[in-house]
């Protein structure tokens, strides 16, 4: 589906999605890139989702995307400076490898961001798991993958939940702490006032 009034939408259960700076190629064919950015849902166990940039790709949307492999394929590959919206339940799986790798190809030391969508942060939810050996969350050096806003569930097999030599970083510890002790006084955590409490809130009215 291609307007030139919003993103792309692409759907893995048709195919891979391979998004570069000057095509995208969607089961075998190549499309136009989209300034708008793109969106790619659907379920699959054997397509995936490479964003690959020597500078900066359009947003993308990663909506109710359910990606389980049964093999050592990575589900979600980033190679490249990107900013990525986590829009409703989204599972990244991998049998025997990592389940999102984040590359410095061109040496340009990338620095992605994953966040949740505005509207209703907590509709939505990351679990990612890495394989047998392999990492949930896996960073070359000199990359740096943050994930803001959005409950993740990071685990692994066998494996360890992060792995590399990049950087990691997610507050999404920090918001269950929030919502589980909410804001203190004292101690190391009285520093958490910086961060709004609308994510916890919810969190503690749903739970």
């Amino acid at each position: 589906e291609h307007t030139e009034k919003q993103a792309d939408v692409y759907d893995v259960s048709n195919g891979s999605v391979y998004v570069t700076d000057l095509y995208v190629t969607y089961g075998g064919v190549q499309y136009k890139t989209n300034d708008l950015g793109y969106v790619i849902m659907g379920t699959s166990t054997e397509n995936i989702v490479n964003l690959d940039s020597a500078t900066k790709l359009p947003p993308v949307t990663l909506k109710n995307l359910d990606i389980k492999m049964s093999n050592s394929a990575t589900p979600i590959n980033i190679m490249g400076n990107v900013d990525i919206t986590i829009d409703g339940n989204c599972t990244l799986r991998s049998m025997m490898g990592n389940a999102i790798s984040v590359k410095n190809s061109y040496s340009n030391n990338p620095q992605p961001t994953i966040k949740s969508t505005e509207t209703n942060p907590l509709a939505n939810l990351l679990d990612v798991q890495g394989g047998i050996g392999a990492n949930a969350v896996n960073t070359e050096a000199n990359t740096k993958l943050t994930i803001t806003g959005v409950p993740t569930n990071l685990t692994a097999v066998t494996g360890t939940a992060v792995g590399g030599d990049g950087e990691f970083i997610t507050d999404s510890k920090t918001y269950i702490n929030i919502a589980e002790n909410w804001y203190v006084n004292d101690g190391k955590d009285r520093l958490l006032i910086v961060f709004y409490p609308m994510l916890p809130l919810l969190m503690r009215m749903l739970n």
